[in-house]
C-alpha cells in the first residue's frame, strides 16, 4: 500500500496522506464489490432456476401431470391412474 501511495504520489503530486486514502478507497471498493460478486452470482443462478422450474410446474396443464405419473407407474408395473 504505501509502495503504491508513493507511486501515486510522485506521478500526480499529490499529498502522501490523499495518495493513501485514494489508494485505500480504491483497495476498499474492488474487496467489497468483488465479495459481493462471490456471494450473489450463487445465489441468483439458483433463484432463477427455481423461479423457472416452479414457473413450469404451475402452468403445466393438469391432464399432463397425471399422464406422466401414470405412465410412470405404468412403467414400474404399478396401477394405472386412468382406470
Amino acid at each position: 500500500m504505501y509502495a503504491g501511495a508513493i507511486f501515486i504520489e510522485q506521478s500526480l503530486k499529490w499529498d502522501t496522506y490523499a495518495s493513501i486514502f485514494a489508494l485505500l478507497a480504491v483497495a476498499a471498493v474492488f474487496t467489497i464489490t468483488g465479495e459481493f460478486y462471490q456471494k450473489i452470482k450463487p445465489e441468483l443462478f439458483s433463484a432463477v432456476t427455481n423461479f423457472l422450474t416452479s414457473f413450469k410446474l404451475f402452468y403445466q396443464p393438469r391432464e399432463e401431470q397425471i399422464l406422466g405419473s401414470s405412465i410412470l407407474l405404468a412403467d414400474r408395473g404399478g396401477a394405472n391412474l386412468n382406470d
